[in-house]
């Protein structure tokens, strides 16, 4: 649902691999959006992540940023920072994507969609 300033959520996560991926937010907004942080294990990963005004809060466009992930297991925090006046929200969000940096234009898509069932379904990230 909608998300306000100062909400957060938490994930717990298994990174197989060390290394820079690249985090896809999807994220849905009726006005301009407000920003966002993500945090692995506390420190902030992501710095402050501006939503998208997508002109309505069903359709979910993505919100690209670089991240590096240590191998472990970890707990990713979704922080909601600042809202947009306009919404008085910040953006809703539908799911996070990680993806080995680089690696995505190297696939098929066949493999990408594996690579995303995999990532939504176990929680597994590398």
């Amino acid at each position: 649902g909608w998300n306000a300033s100062g909400e957060w959520r938490e994930y717990a996560i298994d990174v197989a691999r060390a290394g820079n991926y690249t985090l896809t937010a999807m994220v849905a907004c009726e006005k301009e959006a407000g920003q966002f942080n993500f945090y692995l294990d506390g420190k902030d990963i992501s710095g402050p992540v501006t939503g998208l005004n997508t002109g309505s809060w069903d359709v979910f466009k993505p919100v690209q940023v670089p991240v590096y992930l240590p191998a472990g297991q970890h707990t990713l925090r979704l922080q909601v920072g600042k809202e947009n006046p306009q919404s008085n929200f910040v953006a809703d969000f539908d799911k996070f994507i990680f993806e080995p940096a680089g690696a995505m234009s190297a696939m098929t898509g066949l493999q990408k969609m594996l690579l995303l069932l995999l990532v939504g379904f176990a929680g597994v990230v590398g």
